[in-house]
């Protein structure tokens, strides 16, 4: 990020879903929520989207994702209203999904993992972004060099 706070990356996509990444604790791989309580892996949160597309027709939302030093800004794309703002510390483990198919409606999506916040109580979210631009590891690559920057101040 420049000193001025400009925005690293800024990508327009499609809002596919969002949906709560807590799971009982008997399916945890990533990392523990609560005492019983484990965080959803992205591949399984893209498990899930593919049986939501399966079952009806998704509905998306166009957004511009705005990454900068401190934050993820979800902002609308007809408004350019704030729908959403994650502090960058708490989205956890942005992956990029890839698909071989060329039929996969869910191809080229980020999943982005954002921790609850305790103070607020929030419990954490898994929210799933199809990349129309820019290949999706390039939206993720975005926040990980902030937080390669970040961790050298």
């Amino acid at each position: 990020m420049s000193a001025d706070g400009r925005a690293a990356g800024s990508f327009v996509v499609d809002h596919l879903a969002s949906f709560d990444a807590a799971v009982p604790d008997s399916t945890l791989e990533h990392g523990r929520v609560g005492t019983d309580q484990a965080l959803m892996s992205p591949e399984e949160a893209m498990r899930r989207l593919r049986q939501l597309t399966r079952r009806r027709s998704v509905n998306t939302t166009r957004v511009t994702l705005i990454v900068t030093g401190s934050e993820l800004t979800v902002l609308d794309v007809e408004t350019n209203a704030v729908m959403e703002r994650f502090p960058l510390s708490l989205v956890h483990r942005p992956t990029a999904m890839m698909s071989d198919a060329t039929s996969d409606k869910c191809d080229n999506a980020v999943v982005l993992i954002v921790l609850g916040e305790p103070q607020q109580q929030l419990p954490p979210e898994v929210h799933i972004f199809q990349c129309l631009k820019h290949r999706a590891s390039t939206v993720t690559a975005a926040k990980l060099l902030l937080l390669l920057c970040i961790s050298y101040l």
